[in-house]
């Protein structure tokens, strides 16, 4: 994809900045385009910068960098637009809406109640970076659930040399001026000459701007302190090597992406920030203090800035014997975020340039005739040729969802996107795909997606076997190759088609990745597509589904109204023996989707 990231601008940068700088960096890794777009460049994000001041917030000025976004997104066929600031947000939601492009929204910080926030200034969907900016978000702002998500900030965490220095430091990092200035400066007046008092063998080291644009009573205070305490209180502005800060210190005292990089580095790490002082982060408090991006967005426990606080937390840290770094890199490595950014990204593109539900629809076995069976999981030859007749009739293209994937990711243009797709899916496996479906499938010149078992030892439908009129044989390694190479999707519908969420998790994942795994032996290509044996499915089973490499997972009849809303958990329509005319017509149609849900709230 070709992404451009636009922001503000700040005379210290800010964490919108870093962040954008770290997963940028992760995109070029993955093989995307990245442009930049700001008022000046403050870090090096290594890929191309157009300066637009965006900071200027005057109507005319507005109007000027709209028409220069519209320009940069054209002039470079961007994708999606990727703004970090509420100024962001506002001048690029109209160059999207010119131009046709996508944006996102990151929210890095509480919205205010502002005219923008009632026609959604931020896009198709938004980012939140911590849990209390998402229920801020959903809840006070009304925003729609199904474009918001939350995904953390994505820090670029890379080891440091720890070094043992003759004196200890407590550093305090972070913007110095604004509101963290005002909590810093509270915490200067209120405890600076208790704490260096305290711990004679300590310094404390102020990082992140000049301490000039804190309270003037708080520079005060500091050059006092710095006269009675000489060389331990150390004003040292904006540094660019924060690694070294991390390394060079004993304590952390700071907020967001500060709180989370020292914490990555097993720095005993006081969580301090613009909403307010929350103490010493452990493994009791963590959740908590994640929630509000450690201490920048509402904090719901604040404690008072008070000298018996802040010494009985240092001296808690000083003492630490915990570590936080394994849950901190598991949440917040841009590699990580990087991959859920772009997931969000794809979904809110397509869902732009493709609003319209796209039909699923759910067959499993094909007879030659009626079969006298309980289960109405077959459809004979002669209603199939019909169903397929008003498909190609009526203009619908069938597509599979490898073909999906190309256009989601970009691969193909947009302008050769199908107006009419649908989906047709046959789960099981069965040996008749072969034998009844394929010359049909040859003959309207279809394709399929047909979801088979991962263990090629299975040769029938055991899983039916108490009814006798069912049961089939599945289709062989042969006509599995033979089927894929003609263009039909084969893809996984577990190892041996067990009730998923009844199974342990090692049980559940072993069915899972080891069916992809012997599917791609057998044919030579990547496995995308999961199906849910039974359509059975929870919210551990999606996870471990995603985490084993798919793309898409298969539901029955559960799901988004969109195919986009949850592309783990995608509703099909089930296709019946009986289902001719207008039963079957109105499941093709992209209505059908909502009319299942106000009809059966599913």
């Amino acid at each position: 994809m070709r992404i451009l990231h636009v922001l503000s601008y700040s005379e210290q940068p800010t964490g919108s900045s870093f962040y954008c700088r770290d997963i940028s960096r992760e995109f070029l890794k993955l093989g995307h385009t990245v442009f930049i777009s700001s008022d000046k460049p403050q870090l090096d994000f290594g890929c191309p910068f157009f300066p637009v001041p965006i900071s200027n917030r005057s109507f005319p000025q507005r109007l000027k960098n709209i028409r220069e976004l519209v320009s940069i997104i054209r002039k470079n066929q961007i994708d999606i637009i990727h703004a970090h600031s509420r100024a962001a947000s506002w001048v690029s939601y109209f160059a999207a809406k010119i131009t046709g492009c996508t944006l996102v929204s990151a929210i890095h910080g509480r919205q205010h109640m502002h005219l923008s926030t009632f026609f959604n200034i931020y896009g198709d969907a938004l980012i939140a970076v911590s849990k209390n900016i998402y229920d801020q978000l959903t809840g006070e702002l009304r925003f729609p659930k199904n474009i918001v998500h939350h995904v953390p900030n994505g820090i670029d965490l890379q080891p440091i040399n720890h070094t043992s220095l003759p004196k200890k430091l407590i550093s305090i990092v972070g913007r110095t001026s604004n509101k963290k200035g005002e909590i810093l400066g509270k915490l200067c007046i209120e405890a600076f000459h208790d704490i260096l008092r305290e711990f004679p063998e300590f310094s404390i080291a102020i990082v992140g701007g000049p301490i000039e644009d804190m309270p003037l009573e708080a520079v005060n205070q500091i050059k006092q302190l710095q006269a009675e305490f000489p060389n331990r209180l150390l004003c040292q502005g904006f540094r660019t090597d924060i690694r070294n800060v991390f390394a060079e210190s004993s304590v952390i005292i700071g907020a967001g992406r500060v709180a989370i990089e020292a914490l990555y580095h097993d720095k005993p790490t006081i969580a301090m920030g613009e909403a307010g002082y929350i103490g010493l982060v452990s493994p009791e408090n963590y959740s908590t203090a994640a929630e509000s991006n450690f201490g920048d967005i509402d904090v719901k426990e604040i404690q008072n800035i008070s000298p018996e606080i802040v010494i009985t937390d240092l001296n808690k840290a000083i003492r630490k014997q915990f570590s936080l770094k394994e849950v901190v890199s598991q949440s917040y490595s841009s590699s990580t975020v990087a991959l859920q950014v772009l997931e969000i990204m794809k979904s809110a593109r397509m869902k732009r340039l493709y609003p319209k539900h796209i039909p699923v629809l759910m067959y499993h076995k094909v007879s030659e005739g009626e079969i006298e069976t309980k289960n109405r999981i077959f459809v004979s030859v002669p209603v199939l040729r019909e169903q397929f007749s008003y498909v190609k009739s009526a203009g619908y293209t069938p597509i599979t969802f490898t073909e999906y994937s190309k256009f989601r990711d970009c691969i193909r243009p947009m302008k050769e996107f199908p107006k009419k797709p649908v989906f047709l899916t046959f789960d099981d496996g069965y040996e008749d795909n072969h034998r009844l479906l394929f010359p049909l499938l040859q003959e309207f010149g279809f394709r399929c997606v047909i979801f088979v078992l991962g263990d090629r030892n299975i040769t029938n439908n055991y899983w039916d076997s108490e009814d006798t009129a069912m049961r089939s044989e599945l289709l062989s390694d042969s006509q599995v190759r033979e089927l894929s190479e003609w263009g039909v999707e084969i893809a996984s519908h577990s190892l041996t088609h067990p009730h998923l969420p009844s199974l342990d998790k090692e049980q559940a994942e072993r069915e899972i990745i080891s069916s992809k795994e012997n599917i791609e032996k057998l044919l030579g290509k990547k496995v995308i597509t999961f199906c849910y044996p039974y359509g059975d499915v929870n919210e551990d089973i999606k996870k471990a589904v995603k985490t084993a490499g798919y793309t898409f997972g298969i539901s029955t009849d559960t799901g988004g109204l969109h195919l986009e809303d949850d592309t783990f958990q995608i509703f099909r329509a089930y296709i019946f023996p009986h289902d001719r005319g207008l039963s079957y017509r109105k499941k093709c149609q992209a209505w059908y989707r909502q009319y299942y849900f106000k009809k059966r709230n599913k």
